[in-house]
């Protein structure tokens, strides 16, 4: 992954996404942004608030 390359201080971070973002999240995720108009910035902020993963 070219992205953890450049950034290996993000591999303690996304570890700890792993199974956590289920496909009905990222289902719903995904609606919101591509239906409902909303910024993907704003829906991924409320997702890891929402799960405890950003304060």
């Amino acid at each position: 992954m070219d992205v953890l390359k450049k950034h290996p201080e993000l591999e303690a971070v996304l570890l700890k996404l792993t199974h956590t973002i289920t496909d009905q999240d990222m289902s719903y995720m995904n609606y919101e942004v591509e239906s409902e108009g909303q910024k993907p910035h704003d829906v991924a902020e409320r997702y890891l608030r929402t799960k405890g993963l950003l304060y």
